[in-house]
């Protein structure tokens, strides 16, 4: 915390710099400086080693939200978004590397870095997800917590409206090409990244139909994005903690450690049971 000017306070609170107003009391979040090499070298390993904060589309109807980086689990990469593309930060120098570059505001990149692990075991490779939002109704708003109201449009999807049709990705830290999975249709869907094989042969995808009453879980592979269901439910009402998934993160299966298998939790017969399903 520190003063800048006899009525402004300037402070850091995760990741970001903020500029306190005194007068008015108006909060600004300060955009971050580019950084060169020098200053990189010079920033201090504290700040390096811990995640910082990123801003991406949530399609909630309020614009972009506050999100933190996830760690790879070699402790060598924390990876973001800037701006529409994957942007991974070197825990080592702070260097930025961008894993894509063709990311719009029609067609834009995000990482789940709170509700799935997207990092693959060994921290070579993650999933990230895309968006095309080109079908989806505008919707104008404000931005009222700045001196001066400033418009803001968002994207939003009313009751009948087009969703975003998502698409699931792999992409390598060090060459950055996306594979992509090949999940069939995905309109009207909602994607669900179940998680990596300890060996890294596979991942597993739960696939929601809209309106949450069928379900289907993939199989691909990340090196070619060949994908196959391995198991598809359906009920004539809603599926079992439907809205937990999609927009929680109570989550109805769990991988075995050992990859073999996973668990799944289902009311398929009107009652709350385990099944255990083999990958063999």
């Amino acid at each position: 915390v520190a003063f800048t000017a006899p009525q402004q306070l300037r402070f850091e609170l995760e990741g970001d710099s903020w500029q306190l107003d005194l007068a008015t009391y108006a909060l600004t979040r300060l955009p971050r400086p580019t950084a060169n090499e020098g200053d990189r070298l010079a920033t201090s390993e504290l700040t390096r080693q811990r995640p910082q904060a990123f801003w991406q589309e949530s399609f909630t109807g309020g614009g972009e939200t506050r999100n933190l980086e996830r760690r790879s689990p070699d402790g060598r990469w924390y990876l973001g978004v800037q701006g529409h593309d994957i942007a991974l930060r070197s825990a080592t120098d702070g260097r930025t590397l961008m894993r894509t570059t063709d990311g719009t505001a029609d067609s834009l990149w995000t990482v789940e870095t709170r509700r799935w692990e997207p990092w693959s075991p060994s921290g070579t490779r993650f999933v990230a997800q895309r968006h095309d939002v080109r079908g989806m109704q505008k919707m104008l708003g404000a931005q009222w917590l700045k001196m001066f109201v400033e418009p803001l449009e968002t994207r939003w999807t009313r009751a009948g409206g087009e969703l975003p049709v998502p698409s699931l990705h792999v992409l390598d830290v060090v060459w950055g090409r996306p594979v992509t999975l090949r999940l069939g249709d995905t309109r009207d869907s909602y994607l669900e990244f179940m998680g990596w094989l300890p060996d890294e042969s596979r991942v597993l995808v739960a696939k929601y139909d809209r309106l949450l009453h069928g379900v289907e879980v993939w199989s691909a592979d990340p090196s070619t994005g060949e994908a196959r269901v391995i198991l598809a439910e359906r009920s004539p009402t809603f599926l079992t903690n439907h809205h937990e998934v999609v927009w929680g993160d109570d989550f109805p299966w769990t991988l075995l450690p050992d990859g073999s298998g996973f668990l799944w939790r289902s009311e398929r017969d009107g009652w709350d049971h385990l099944y255990r399903y083999d990958l063999a």
